[in-house]
């Protein structure tokens, strides 16, 4: 599952976590980074792998779901220009327990 955020109008599918209709940046801020800590456990975070060149960098990050045992391996794949994020893209490996966890079940939103 892949979730691409710019700057600019963008349409991600619903069945991805945080998919939907949005304007980049704000959506970015308000949707997701506020809701990070209802939903992914920063305890129970590690890293696999995280390099950075020009204006490119990559994460290989894992995390635990809060409440329950499940972890989630997501990716992340992030452009920056004059030291701000101009736009990620986001794929998530195995996740299914993210989505049970945001209510999203069979591509539809609840």
């Amino acid at each position: 599952m892949i979730h691409w955020l710019t700057p600019h109008a963008e349409r991600a599918p619903n069945y991805l976590p945080w998919g939907g209709s949005y304007l980049g940046a704000a959506f970015f801020r308000h949707e997701v980074l506020a809701n990070l800590p209802d939903v992914l456990d920063f305890g129970r975070f590690s890293y696999d792998v995280f390099l950075a060149e020009n204006d490119r960098v990559v994460a290989l990050v894992n995390f635990g779901l809060m409440g329950s045992d499940a972890m989630v391996k997501i990716s992340e794949h992030w452009t920056v220009s004059n030291g701000k994020a101009t736009s990620i893209r986001v794929a998530y490996f195995e996740p299914q327990a993210l989505l049970d966890k945001l209510g999203i079940a069979r591509g539809l939103k609840h």
